[in-house]
């Protein structure tokens, strides 16, 4: 995807969105400290935690270099254990025997507590409920209409649990490049550059833009400063950053 003569591309997408998204929602203060610290490799800081034995005193840098398998490792136990994964989940997503992956998974919520905590809360209000609050901001909601008839079957109600903990982030997620939108909308026509600055598309966390050449350092600031109003309506304590790169090709 290339822009038109005399145009320019201006892709910018969210750094870490999910991550960030969860640690606000969790309140988990280990998280917290360390994307306020700005500490480096999360990938890495989260398998430190999770594998101390292994990789002791090593730094960041040292462990994204020298063990990418314990990294990989936890950065997959990660994404699993925040949508409601379980010690099996993990050893059937990466092939892992199911005491390893209960080990894993025990040594993540044992480096996070506040982790555990959140999602048995999210979870146990859906339950009780009978349906999932998707989001606090826009005030939707995802209704399990035959809940009262599967509260006895434990793999409906699991799933049912997973769903709880995955929707509110990824409605989050979602939410946040809407409004960011709806904000960069409107500078294009207070502005009068409707047709002159131009919103090509939304994939997952990026918004792309055409425009001038000779604008594109200003349209790139007001896209930064749109996408990251919209993180602030959900990221009230790690704030949510975006990135803006200027191309004459779509370089995501």
């Amino acid at each position: 995807f290339t822009s038109e003569k005399g145009n320019i591309l201006i892709d910018s997408d969210y750094t870490a969105q999910e991550d960030l998204l969860f640690v606000n929602f969790s309140q988990e203060k280990k998280m917290i400290e360390f994307y306020l610290g700005d500490e480096g490799d999360g990938h890495s800081y989260v398998a430190r935690l999770c594998f101390p034995e292994e990789l002791g005193d090593m730094t960041l840098e040292e462990i994204k270099k020298n063990r990418p398998d314990l990294r990989s490792l936890a950065k997959s136990a990660k994404f699993a254990i925040h949508y409601g994964g379980t010690g099996f989940t993990i050893a059937n997503n990466l092939n892992l025997t199911e005491a390893e992956g209960e080990r894993v998974y025990n040594s993540y919520l044992k480096a996070f507590p506040g982790i555990n905590k959140y999602l048995k809360q999210v979870q146990n209000k859906a339950k009780k409920k009978g349906y999932i609050e998707i989001s606090n901001f826009t005030g939707r909601k995802y209704w399990c209409e035959n809940f009262r008839d599967i509260e006895h079957n434990f793999r409906e109600v699991s799933k049912f649990a997973k769903l709880a903990c995955n929707y509110p982030i990824q409605a989050a997620a979602a939410e946040t490049v809407k409004i960011a939108a709806i904000y960069f909308y409107g500078w294009i026509i207070e502005n009068n550059y409707f047709g002159k600055v131009l919103i090509c598309g939304f994939i997952h966390d990026e918004i792309l833009v055409e425009c001038p050449k000779e604008m594109a350092e200003k349209v790139a600031l007001k896209l930064k400063e749109c996408m990251e109003i919209g993180g602030s309506y959900f990221c009230k304590t790690v704030p949510l950053k975006a990135v803006p790169e200027i191309a004459e090709y779509w370089c995501h």
